[in-house]
């Protein structure tokens, strides 16, 4: 099997599970405007503006053009997509980013961070990794993108539970010094449909898991990760990203 058609197969499942998260979220919509037309009338003006908000995708202030936030100006763009429920994602996190973050202070990178949302079936229908990111798009817009989502990562909740609250979200931001701009944001979801549009757009560009990196345009293997990076840098002209790396 071609890599093109493992690519095409890996964005299908994606896309199956968000159109399954989708299906159920209008299931949700219709049980509840069912329920208003017994409980008083006016029920189809409800469904109207349900089928609005639900389709209204507010844009970030601080995003790239891909649903990413940057960091950093380099020669090389590393594209990294992580899902806040994921257990990898907080290993490779922990393993590689104080690496990547002082690769992309001394201008070697373009670090660009995608949060998305594959993991939902994983957080007993709380759709956790949707507003996780959608938290983290809310401290991106305070400038604190980086640092939120490394405090998130600690305090990641195990798969197949309810995840975090809303309320446990913005306790974590407070801790890296958000305020209440960035709580009301966490507690209304204002950027849930744009992570999920975010995840969409990803499956099409050949997300099947995370975390999953591209190194300029390339995905790259997370066994390769680093010695891809380090060679990226070097063809670019610059020294090596691995802070424990010496030349002699």
């Amino acid at each position: 099997m071609g890599k093109a058609q493992r690519q095409r197969q890996a964005a299908q499942v994606v896309r199956e599970q968000l159109a399954a998260e989708q299906r159920r979220k209008r299931t949700l919509i219709a049980v509840g405007v069912a329920v208003a037309v017994l409980v008083v009338g006016g029920a189809i003006g409800y469904g109207i503006y349900q089928g609005n908000k639900e389709s209204k995708v507010t844009e970030p202030i601080a995003a790239t053009v891909n649903y990413g936030f940057q960091t950093g100006n380099g020669p090389v763009t590393v594209d990294l997509y992580v899902d806040f429920m994921c257990p990898a994602c907080k290993a490779f996190e922990q393993t590689y980013e104080q690496q990547l973050q002082q690769a992309a202070q001394a201008g070697q990178i373009t670090l660009i961070k995608h949060p998305v949302a594959i993991l939902n079936r994983m957080s007993q229908g709380t759709d956790y990794s949707t507003r996780a990111g959608a938290s983290s798009v809310c401290a991106a817009n305070d400038g604190k993108f980086t640092e939120f989502s490394t405090a998130l990562f600690a305090a990641q909740p195990q798969e197949n539970t309810s995840g975090l609250t809303n309320g446990e979200l913005t306790d974590i931001g407070k801790g890296v010094g958000l305020g209440d701009t960035f709580a009301n944001c966490t507690n209304a979801q204002t950027y849930a449909a744009w992570i999920d549009k975010g995840t969409e757009k990803a499956s099409e560009d050949g997300l099947s898991g995370t975390p999953y990196v591209k190194i300029n345009g390339e995905s790259v293997e997370l066994k390769d990760f680093a010695t891809a990076l380090d060679a990226a840098i070097g063809a670019a002209g610059g020294a090596s990203a691995d802070p424990s790396a010496s030349t002699s």
